[in-house]
């Protein structure tokens, strides 16, 4: 099987590895350092409260899937 550096002639190394099954995949260094920018991003979105129609709906879906319906 190609590298990425071999299927992409005169570019830079691509972040990515090998998977297990041969898929290409983030090194595992870029996935935490994304998922920490995005915790830092969203954060504060994160410690709002739910609005009070939100849980209403929310409410009401739970008493329909404990109802049957």
């Amino acid at each position: 099987m190609a590298t990425n550096d071999e299927r992409r002639p005169g570019r830079a190394p691509s972040p990515r590895v090998n998977g297990p099954y041969g898929s290409d995949r983030l090194q595992p260094e870029l996935t935490a350092f994304i998922g920490r920018r995005m915790r830092e991003a969203y954060e504060p979105m994160i410690q709002e409260p739910v609005p009070d129609r939100i849980a209403e709906m929310l409410q009401t879906l739970a008493a329909r899937e404990k109802g049957g319906r």
